[in-house]
Formats: structure tokens, sequence, C-alpha cells
């Protein structure tokens, strides 16, 4: 078991960046499916003939 300190904090800091940067890689996944739903959405809205 390592006891120093500074070396567990370091791991730490690596840990949270690493979980950080999967995250932001997910919901930027999200995003981008979202958005083609939305746009694919909003494409159907207005192809659809409101006068009838």
């Amino acid at each position: 078991m390592n006891r120093d300190p500074n070396a567990y904090r370091c791991k730490w800091s690596n840990v949270r960046k690493n979980f950080q940067e999967h995250l932001e890689h997910f919901f930027s996944e999200q995003k981008s499916r979202f958005q083609v739903v939305f746009n694919r959405l909003r494409i159907n809205q207005y192809s659809i003939d409101w006068s009838k």
C-alpha cells in the first residue's frame, strides 16, 4: 500500500479527469443523437401539408 498522500491525490485527480472526459463524450453523443431526432421531427412537421 502506498502511503504517499501526493501519489494518492494524483491518482484521484486522474480518475476524476477520466470520468469527466467520459461524461462529456457521453453527453455530446446523446446531444448529437437528440439533434438528429429533433431535426427529423422538424422536417416531418414542415413536410406535412397543413392546409388540408
